[in-house]
């Protein structure tokens, strides 16, 4: 499926390919009619989903619900809350990710790479469950109305900083800093958590600076600044 010219969403709209499907392809710009209201719900099982322009650049989206994919490139994004269910490839957010409404961004899949600005709204949390790794890039810089859980199996890399509104950051798994990070969560903040091991890249000697207010830091696991 590919949609090659601006497209203005009427209503909700379902987009699928099947569970061994093609490809969904998005060329042009996708905006919304009414800001928040129009869901956009994407399968493209094995097949890849790009978002070639901006999407709610004009008028925000309501929900993105990305049901299967293989690889997942977008630029910017914005809309109510975005959702992906299954990736089997790796999602790619290479512009500003911003959702207004409670849902936030929940991502599940195989690997993620955050490469722009991610902002949440309306206590919306950034939640990511990868059976991969996870990249964040120096300008991937995350900013919640919401907590930050971030799990990847394989690993997370993160050369950006994270600011919260008195809401928990948690890294859930292996963590080395690629880059100098800031963590914030204000000054009646919650808790900031590494449950496994941080580590710094190979003889870069990056800093890491915590503010958690009210709220603990903790490290339940080694912190090594040798590597």
């Amino acid at each position: 499926i590919t949609l090659n010219s601006a497209t203005t969403m009427s209503g909700d709209i379902a987009l699928s390919t099947g569970p061994n499907g093609g490809a969904i392809t998005l060329n042009s710009t996708l905006d919304g009619s009414t800001a928040s209201a129009e869901d956009l719900k994407l399968t493209a099982g094995t097949g890849n989903i790009d978002f070639n322009a901006a999407v709610g650049g004009t008028t925000r989206l309501g929900a993105i619900d990305i049901v299967s994919a293989a690889d997942v490139d977008a630029l910017a994004l914005t809309a109510a809350s975005i959702l992906q269910q299954a990736g089997s490839g790796t999602t790619t957010f290479g512009g500003a990710i911003d959702t207004n409404a409670a849902a936030g961004v929940s991502i599940t899949g195989s690997h993620l790479s955050l490469e722009d600005s991610l902002t949440t709204g309306n206590a919306g949390p950034f939640t990511t469950v990868l059976s991969g790794t996870a990249a964040i890039l120096a300008a991937g810089n995350i900013s919640t109305d919401g907590t930050v859980s971030l799990t990847a199996t394989g690993g997370i890399a993160t050369a950006g900083d994270i600011t919260t509104t008195a809401d928990a950051i948690t890294f859930a798994s292996a963590t080395t800093l690629t880059d100098n990070i800031t963590l914030n969560t204000g000054a009646t903040g919650g808790t900031i958590t590494f449950s496994s091991t941080l580590d710094s890249s190979a003889d870069a000697g990056n800093s890491l600076t915590v503010t958690a207010g009210n709220g603990d830091p903790d490290f339940d696991a080694a912190v090594c600044w040798a590597t």
